[in-house]
């Protein structure tokens, strides 16, 4: 994009300069992963700034792109564990060939937030292959904390 086709949105003024660099970012449970931060400056009243939010566009492509990768490497060592994808499915009750479409890149937030849980505490598994009865997950607490089972 030329200099005189970014218009300042403070002054109006087509004197606007682009720069850009590297930056990084990190996935929590994943590596890190780069992306190109775009800057504006106006050389008339010297504000600056990502004029076209190019930025987040750039930084949302990377973060999907370093997401599957999380996926995959998850998903993989679930396999290594010896639960097959048919089993996971079966204790999350998720519909056939949910972990398929999740490992070719098509997964929400949510899906990603539940392998960051099972590859963070396994024993998940179990309890989900126990309906997370309470007595079997333990997870009803004392009046301490607002996490009770029902």
């Amino acid at each position: 994009m030329s200099k005189e086709s970014v218009i300042c949105p403070a002054c109006g003024s087509h004197e606007v300069i682009r720069s850009e660099k590297e930056s990084f970012s990190q996935l929590t449970l994943g590596e890190t992963f780069s992306f190109r931060e775009i800057n504006y400056k106006c050389a008339s009243c010297k504000e600056e700034g990502d004029f076209l939010a190019e930025t987040d566009k750039n930084y949302i492509a990377a973060e999907k792109i370093a997401q599957k990768e999380l996926v995959k490497k998850i998903l993989e060592k679930i396999h290594a564990a010896g639960i097959t994808m048919a089993t996971f499915e079966r204790v999350f009750e998720l519909p056939a060939r949910t972990l398929t479409r999740w490992k070719n890149g098509d997964f929400s937030s949510s899906a990603l937030a539940l392998l960051r849980i099972v590859i963070t505490y396994p024993w998940m598994m179990e309890v989900a292959e126990n309906k997370f009865e309470k007595e079997y997950s333990k997870c009803a607490v004392d009046g301490s904390t607002n996490l009770k089972a029902s």
